[in-house]
């Protein structure tokens, strides 16, 4: 009897291939919102230590009547603005990127039941091969004995 052969094996093969790149996408997106917090949370601190840098001006501006420590808290003041909008900015992208995590992630989880679904079916054919396997190796092993005894008899 021939050996088994699965006749989607080249199929499955290609959604084998096709998750194994959607895999890749998800690390490389994943990776890319990772990079979008962690700048985010670069700015945050910028800002953070403009507040402070700030806070120290404008007491020894207090102090001192110093006209030019005025003109950089503004400056400081139109930073801390900017860091504002840049963090917006990039909430909006992380938002955009968490979106496509999930898309890719949903295709990924697609992919992967579709491979289940074949590995089923794979199983159930080699189950249903090794059943008619034995039923044949039966038969002709009951064929056999059958002609052993009628050489026997025949005697």
């Amino acid at each position: 009897m021939k050996k088994f052969n699965f006749r989607l094996q080249k199929i499955m093969n290609i959604k084998n291939i096709q998750a194994k790149v959607i895999s890749k996408d998800l690390s490389l997106a994943m990776a890319e919102q990772i990079k979008f917090e962690q700048m985010k949370t670069h700015m945050q601190s910028e800002k953070t230590k403009s507040f402070v840098t700030r806070q120290q001006l404008l007491s020894k501006a207090s102090q001192s009547g110093n006209q030019t420590n005025i003109e950089m808290v503004n400056e400081i003041e139109n930073f801390i603005i900017g860091q504002d909008i840049r963090i917006k900015m990039i909430d909006q992208r992380i938002e955009e990127q968490k979106s496509k995590v999930e898309k890719i992630r949903q295709s990924l989880i697609e992919k992967d039941r579709e491979q289940k679904m074949l590995e089923k079916v794979k199983q159930l054919q080699f189950e249903s091969w090794t059943k008619e396997v034995d039923l044949f190796e039966a038969k002709e092993t009951d064929d056999l004995i059958l002609m052993r005894r009628a050489k026997q008899v025949n005697k």
